[in-house]
């Protein structure tokens, strides 16, 4: 639907679903804005994709990010290699360093990453 409508066709979906994923309040809204935001930037391809994750690394590598707000953007590196699969790949070094990033306060701890990455791939 995405592909054939066309990113101007869901201006104000992005917004929201960036909104909501780094939401405070729930994890279960930053995890359905991430798996919402991936499906939505794999139908509007490749470009989107190289676009979207030189902004989803910077911002996940800022120190001084809030828990919740790090772990909206871990939650990108879980469903984005699942809607691309193999495509994902070239990106799997470049989101290596945010996840080291992840710290205790964290919701999604190191040890979750790895794991969902994995299914990603499978």
């Amino acid at each position: 639907m995405v592909r054939a409508m066309g990113e101007e066709a869901f201006q104000e979906i992005v917004p929201w679903l960036m909104e909501h994923l780094v939401l405070e309040s729930s994890p279960v809204d930053r995890s359905g804005a991430a798996q919402g935001l991936s499906e939505v930037i794999f139908g509007l391809g490749a470009d989107r994709l190289e676009k979207s994750m030189k902004e989803i690394i910077e911002r996940s590598q800022q120190v001084d990010l809030a828990a919740h707000v790090r772990d909206g953007y871990m939650m990108m590196f879980i469903y984005l290699p699942i809607s691309f699969g193999d495509k994902f790949v070239p990106y799997v070094g470049k989101i290596i360093p945010p996840i080291l990033k992840v710290n205790d306060k964290s919701l999604y701890k190191k040890k979750h990453i790895p794991f969902f990455l994995s299914v990603g791939f499978s």
